[in-house]
């Protein structure tokens, strides 16, 4: 009789387990008393598993104990539930006014840029903070990397723990411009950077054109451009390109240059080699796929948005997703400290939001701006269908099900989403919209006045902007917590969330800082 996979030691079904879905997981602790025992009684599966069910990936390197880890992510979980922010870790205070600075946060980094020199004392750039500093905070120095492009507009991304990459895309100010400049820097000094094929790369617009909006975006090995000409010219054109950014090749996504406003601004990053683009004059998604070859880019399908109305139309879209982290606990060549934590949000279960500004033709007035959210398996699976699959697919096949689509009239104040979760300033409070299958089931199980579970479809009536009712159903827990003070905006990522806010009569910004789990 050949043995099967019961002969095998503990320790090996253990390693076999642990790389398995938690579908999987849970299935094998069905099937048998052996199996079961060994799920259960094992310290490091539990652990995996309540990673699972957190959204979380740690890849188990050395470090602290599993107890410990466990002991850290129900600290972080409980944390996010009960979201008691009055009183914070730290306070941060920057010397110029909020509206001129766009902050962020990435890879552990607290981010302010300043993209316009027009403004006095004030040179395009960057200045950071890392956020990894121990606990408590005293003291944070901001590092500041001013740019050389004085009279330019500049438009910055950045994937410091990937690559330590600074992106400043550049270009003059006018009414006829022919061409950007993209350049690659070191994000810790703001030197070339040294992997870079053309660290001066030049991208020459299809024609002389005044770009509507610049947007810039790091996705692994490439570099994602998107110019969008001006909507009210009929001259204008899209230009939307990757490159390569360590071999200087540009590979543009549409050879012919599209009329003005074709794509949506940015691109909702799925995988390491899959993305997804809106399609403003089609009303559809499009999901790409990076390869190498002769066609290093393909489209997938396309996945049909809501029908509009007769006299609708799509004006304006972007697409926001979660970072896509690099190895959580690579060690740092740059000296920096090491994260906090042993795990991050896992990208796999991660949301993405499609922004809409949908509205009529002829009736300026009548709009709105809506925001589709989704998670990236769900738009994973629609791309990698059998190739016999149909290419295109309606709304209605694949929308209702997966998505749950919002009314977000101030989306702007909305920092991107996090592990699952998506948060905004509303008035004196913080609204967090958790998309997690397993949160929401347990906000079921044990509800809180400040929890409200949302199962029941949304609907978004016909007539405004959609030929059709519009209804979704991806279930939300959606947490509101007070501010401590006057907030104009909410900045998150795995472990922290950060208020920012005016102080002094609007002269200088503050920023209050809560580290979840703490």
């Amino acid at each position: 009789m050949a043995p099967t996979v019961l002969a095998l030691s503990t320790e090996i079904l253990i390693e076999i387990l642990i790389l398995l879905p938690l579908r999987d997981v849970i299935t094998c602790k069905l099937t048998c008393k052996r199996l079961h025992d060994v799920v259960a009684q094992s310290q490091q599966l539990q652990y995996v598993v309540q990673t699972m069910l957190a959204g979380a990936y740690d890849p188990l390197l050395p470090g602290p104990t599993i107890p410990e880890r466990l002991e850290a992510l129900h600290r972080l979980e409980d944390s996010w539930r009960d979201l008691n922010i009055q009183q914070r870790t730290a306070r941060i205070a920057h010397g110029s006014a909020w509206p001129l600075l766009n902050y962020a946060i990435r890879d552990d980094y607290l981010l302010a840029v300043r993209t316009d020199s027009q403004v006095p004392n004030q040179p395009p750039g960057y200045s950071y903070i890392d956020l990894r500093q121990p606990l408590p905070y005293t003291d944070l120095p901001w590092t500041k990397i001013d740019a050389v492009w004085q009279d330019q507009h500049c438009v910055f991304a950045f994937a410091a723990d990937e690559h330590d990459l600074a992106v400043v895309v550049t270009c003059a100010r006018g009414e006829e411009i022919s061409r950007a400049e993209v350049h690659c820097l070191s994000f810790i000094s703001g030197d070339v950077h040294p992997l870079a094929a053309d660290p001066n790369m030049v991208i020459n617009f299809p024609k002389p054109s005044c770009p509507y909006k610049i947007y810039v975006q790091i996705m692994g090995e490439h570099i994602l451009l998107s110019c969008n000409g001006s909507p009210n010219d009929d001259r204008q054109v899209d230009l939307s390109v990757l490159i390569k950014w360590k071999e200087g090749q540009v590979i543009p996504i549409c050879h012919d240059p599209p009329p003005a406003m074709t794509y949506g601004v940015g691109a909702a990053q799925l995988s390491a080699s899959h993305f997804a683009f809106v399609r403003i004059d089609q009303n559809a998604i499009i999901l790409y796929k990076l390869a190498d070859g002769t066609k290093p880019l393909q489209e997938l399908r396309t996945l049909g948005l809501p029908p509009l109305c007769d006299g609708g139309r799509l004006g304006y879209a972007q697409s926001v997703s979660e970072q896509q982290p690099a190895s959580p606990r690579s060690p740092s060549p740059y000296g920096r400290p090491p994260p906090r934590l042993p795990f991050v949000p896992n990208p796999d279960d991660a949301i993405v939001c499609f922004i809409l500004g949908v509205g009529l033709q002829d009736i300026p007035a009548a709009s709105m701006t809506v925001a589709i959210v989704t998670h990236r398996h769900a738009l994973l699976a629609l791309a990698d269908a059998p190739a016999s699959a149909e290419r295109f697919v309606p709304w209605d096949r694949w929308g209702p099900a997966a998505t749950r689509c919002l009314e977000v009239p101030h989306w702007r104040l909305c920092h991107g989403p996090t592990g699952q979760r998506w948060g905004k300033v509303v008035g004196e409070s913080v609204v967090l919209r958790d998309f997690s299958p397993h949160r929401v089931r347990a906000a079921q199980l044990h509800p809180r006045a400040d929890t409200r579970v949302v199962v029941a479809p949304t609907l978004l009536t016909a007539g405004l902007c959609f030929r059709d009712d519009v209804e979704t159903r991806l279930p939300y827990a959606e947490r509101t917590a007070p501010c401590p003070r006057r907030w104009e905006r909410v900045l998150m990522d795995g472990e922290r969330l950060l208020g920012l806010c005016l102080a002094d009569g609007g002269d200088s910004a503050e920023i209050d800082v809560h580290v979840m789990g703490s």
